[in-house]
């Protein structure tokens, strides 16, 4: 199963070399939900801390054979310190919920509830034949905090890696048995204990729109220490007497003086292990907030940067003087290196052109993002129409109405300096609005 779980990511990946279709980066909170499949390690357990609670003995009547006195010898011997037991479940459902925050276009952190249902196939006891050894239970609920890097945010279909760290309840509910004619027992494990835990996420996430994503998810999750809870019921035939029989009886015949004694142990416990499980979700997620441009790389303001080889910097001035006819007026905003978050100046332009729109109702307002040359051409242009859906939110914040509101972009076709390619320019990273005609 696992290597199933595998395969399909790998197979995901694959895909996502062949797509070059951008997106935009929605930032804020989101809400998403997630369900698939789950499979865990088999969990080796270390028995431990036993104590022998009771023992009853009683004569019987009749002779029985003395093999469940070897049986019981070998139980004794497990129980002192072994690591001879081990739980294995089948793979299930799995399902999450999670709400976070896109804190960047790369980062974003969520909490996190996960249920991970399962079913134990087979025994406790390493040897013993499972169907006779009963069935039970071992679910998983977790509450994570993780922390998700997503790699390439532009394309549409883009990788992320992440880490959790949280806690998980483990609940079990197991019962097994075993039995001959001379010796039975009955085996109880339960738990319903927390632990801490960690997992490593890796995954693909296909932006459908700009606010639903559909997330395919594969999580290593680990429980470092799981404790249970453990009790042995035992019950088998000893053999007493001057000709005592054991360890083997073929061909011995008891009287009433020397008859077989029934011995009744119990013995309880605690079992511990590492628990360590796959799982492969597909889901949803929905963004509250809006499209927002790459994450910021700031430099030093443009009359602190540091002029190298073919680089040109300048240092212009947030606001433009207002230009004839007087019913229009252009105002523009520049922004820091390879970002489409304005600078504080930058806010102060854009307050003083939403006042010059709400002072003249109706009036169109059009946004035209640009950039310099200093990134790709395919870039560029997805930066300068973050870039101008950036302004016209602001706008749309300050009470310009939406339906006079209109975004354009250029990418490094229309520099306000004109430069070679590859040049950073301040005065070229920039988004012009246009009040009026």
């Amino acid at each position: 199963m696992r290597l199933k779980i595998v395969a399909v990511l790998a197979c995901a990946l694959s895909m996502m070399v062949a797509s070059t279709a951008s997106a935009d980066t929605t930032l804020g909170w989101y809400v998403a939900a997630d369900a698939g499949v789950h499979d865990m390690d088999e969990q080796k357990l270390v028995l431990r801390d036993v104590t022998l609670v009771s023992r009853t003995e009683s004569d019987e009547e009749s002779w029985s054979s003395g093999e469940g006195a070897i049986a019981a010898t070998i139980i004794n011997e497990d129980l002192e310190e072994s690591d001879a037991f081990s739980l294995d479940t089948k793979a299930k459902t799995a399902v999450f919920v999670r709400a976070g925050n896109q804190l960047s276009p790369h980062w974003r952190a969520e909490l996190e509830y996960g249920e991970r249902p399962g079913d134990i196939r087979n025994s406790i006891v390493t040897g013993y034949d499972g169907e006779a050894a009963g069935r039970g239970t071992l679910d998983l609920t977790s509450l994570m905090v993780n922390v998700i890097y997503d790699i390439a945010p532009d394309r549409r279909l883009h990788p992320f890696v992440g880490i959790g760290l949280g806690a998980v309840k483990v609940e079990t509910d197991y019962t097994g048995t075993t039995s001959d004619p001379d010796y039975s027992s009955t085996y109880t494990i339960r738990s319903r204990k927390t632990a801490a835990a960690g997992q490593v996420i890796a995954g693909l996430a296909w932006a459908a729109s700009d606010r639903l994503n559909i997330d395919l998810t594969y999580r290593y999750l680990e429980v470092g220490k799981a404790n249970y809870d453990v009790r042995a019921d035992v019950a088998y035939t000893e053999y007493n007497g001057e000709d005592d029989c054991y360890p083997y009886c073929d061909g011995f015949t008891a009287n009433a003086a020397y008859g077989p004694t029934l011995v009744e142990e119990v013995y309880e416990g605690r079992m511990s292990g590492k628990i360590r499980d796959h799982s492969l979700t597909l889901g949803l997620r929905w963004s509250f907030g809006a499209p927002r441009g790459p994450a910021a790389d700031v430099g030093p303001p443009p009359e602190q940067e540091m002029a190298s080889a073919g680089d040109t910097y300048s240092s212009p001035s947030p606001v433009v003087a207002p230009v004839a006819p007087p019913a229009r007026r252009d105002f523009t905003v520049y922004f820091p290196f390879d970002s489409a978050t304005p600078s504080a100046d930058g806010q102060a332009v854009i307050s003083a052109a939403a006042s010059q729109a709400r002072s003249q109702p109706g009036t169109p307002v059009t946004v035209t993002g640009h950039a310099d040359t200093s990134g790709g051409a395919p870039y560029n242009i997805k930066l300068s129409q973050n870039r101008a859906r950036m302004v016209a939110e602001g706008l749309i914040q300050l009470g310009v109405p939406a339906s006079v509101v209109n975004t354009d972009w250029k990418g490094e076709t229309q520099p306000a300096v004109p430069t070679g390619n590859g040049i950073k320019n301040a005065e070229n990273r920039r988004a012009t609005i246009t009040v009026g005609q």
